[in-house]
């Protein structure tokens, strides 16, 4: 259903973007001004009334053909225009059109028109419709392809040698011309040198230096002064065999003066720092065990009401299980801790052991062995559980109710003081709803089906007037709302 604009559109010089005029086969009520598009087959085009009639917007009236020009026009819209070389003689030839606006054959045209072929000066002059023929000499030949012409020579490589030179850098070889006739000469080149001799950069010989003899020697790679244990000996019998054996005596037992050593089983040892040293020594096993003992250790989640632990292994918390200071454990159902009303447990609550029981089987852990956290202190969402605060008096017709720690809000105000309306009556053109609202006020109208049309509307801090442009059968409502 369309909705009824009832006052002008003032579109302040901006396009109409992507709009198209009613289509309809049946001209609608006569308004001057008024378009439609004629959806008549055969009769395909938009209208506008006058005032008095229906006006089609691309009528023709009268094309007038000048000429070799001649026009016909179909249903009064489309124009079609034909040029035509005939002016009372029909003929065969190709005609032009002459600047005194008559049509005349091509080859009519008076004078005669030369052109040159030819390279340098002057140029051969060749006159209109003579011949040129191109006849190849020696190996030449020529082909023609349309309006080209290709000249081909198979000469390229004959001829005379009348100069022959050589030249070289170095002394590492001579090049002579072997043969001075101007035919097939020839190039000598004669190496020099000795085997003994190399080419340089330079092109030049030079003799190969000495090449020193490695023998038998001793590698030590002795670690004293290092901070490292240990020594390294390694021969290498260059004369006869490239291997090299290395050995290492190593220590394999710690001391203040050593930085590092390697047991039997190849592993990298150093003293043990001492408990409590925060300095920048190397820590090992034994240092790192002894800092991490009472701190957390993630147990894993249970069972708050039967004490059962979620690793599958069945065994209660409450009786079964070796507790060491640090052990931290998560609700994962909930339920009263150790069976006590008093400490009941939440999913998401944690209890961490202060207390060690190392045999459960004697000596029972009990509620104060452990330290019981919170997890729902934090502030509440609307999805999480946690701490808010209510505002018990109520405002602007709000309540709340809170029943086990949920709370229910009622908001009693029916935003009377808020709204109002008004009336543009049937047969007038505005209406005007007083209020106390200011200026940041909701306008809409409707008519006396409830559809939604659009009024002209002026706000000021007190009133909201609604203007339409024709009277209407029917009362328009005027909904004005307050905002802010």
């Amino acid at each position: 259903m369309a909705i009824p604009f009832l006052n002008n559109i003032d579109l302040s010089d901006n396009q109409l973007l992507n709009a198209k005029l009613q289509i309809t086969s049946t001209a609608p009520a006569a308004e001057q001004g008024q378009i439609y598009f004629n959806s008549v087959t055969g009769f395909l085009k938009p209208r506008v009334h006058d005032g008095a009639a229906w006006l089609n917007l691309l009528d023709t009236t009268s094309i007038i053909p000048g000429t070799y020009v001649t026009s016909t026009v179909t249903n009064n819209v489309d124009l079609t225009l034909d040029l035509s070389a005939v002016d009372g003689t029909s003929g065969a030839n190709e005609r032009y059109l002459t600047k005194n606006n008559k049509w005349a054959e091509v080859s009519a045209i008076p004078g005669t028109y030369t052109w040159g072929i030819g390279v340098g000066t002057p140029f051969l002059a060749v006159s209109s419709g003579t011949n040129i023929t191109i006849t190849g000499a020696g190996t030449s030949v020529s082909s023609r392809a349309g309006d080209v012409i290709t000249i081909t020579s198979n000469d390229q490589f004959e001829g005379t040698v009348t100069s022959v030179s050589t030249a070289h850098a170095g002394d590492a070889f001579t090049a002579n011309i072997g043969n001075t006739s101007t035919i097939n000469p020839s190039v000598d080149i004669a190496m020099a040198g000795a085997s003994t001799d190399y080419i340089n950069g330079l092109g030049n010989l030079t003799v190969f230096p000495a090449i020193p003899t490695v023998g038998d020697g001793q590698i030590d790679g002795r670690t004293s002064g290092l901070g490292l244990s240990g020594s390294m000996d390694a021969t290498a019998n260059q004369s006869g065999d490239t291997t090299f054996t290395v050995a290492s005596n190593a220590t394999v037992s710690a001391s203040a003066n050593t930085l590092m050593y390697r047991d039997l089983s190849g592993y990298s040892n150093v003293v043990t720092p001492a408990s409590g040293d925060n300095s920048t020594k190397v820590a090992t096993t034994a240092f790192v065990q002894s800092s991490v003992t009472g701190l957390l250790e993630f147990k894993g989640g249970f069972n708050a009401t039967s004490g059962e632990l979620d690793d599958g292994s069945g065994n209660d918390l409450y009786t079964e299980v070796v507790i060491a200071v640090g052990d931290y454990y998560v609700v994962t159902t909930a339920g009263n801790f150790f069976g006590n009303a008093a400490t009941p447990l939440t999913v998401g609550d944690s209890v961490i052991a202060q207390n060690a029981v190392p045999a459960p089987g004697t000596t029972a852990p009990v509620e104060g062995d452990f330290i019981v956290v919170q997890s729902d202190t934090d502030l509440a969402t609307n999805s999480t559980v946690g701490l808010m605060t209510i505002n018990p008096a109520g405002v602007g017709g709000i309540t709340s109710n809170i029943v086990n720690g949920v709370a229910t809000i009622t908001n009693a105000d029916t935003n009377s003081n808020n709204t109002t309306t008004g009336t543009i009556a049937a047969g007038q053109t505005s209406g005007t709803v007083t209020h106390a609202f200011g200026i940041n006020t909701i306008v809409q109208t409707i008519n006396s089906s409830g559809d939604t049309v659009f009024c002209d509307v002026t706000r000021t801090a007190t009133t909201s007037v609604a203007t339409i442009a024709v009277a209407e059968a029917t009362d328009i409502t005027i909904l004005v709302q307050k905002i802010g």
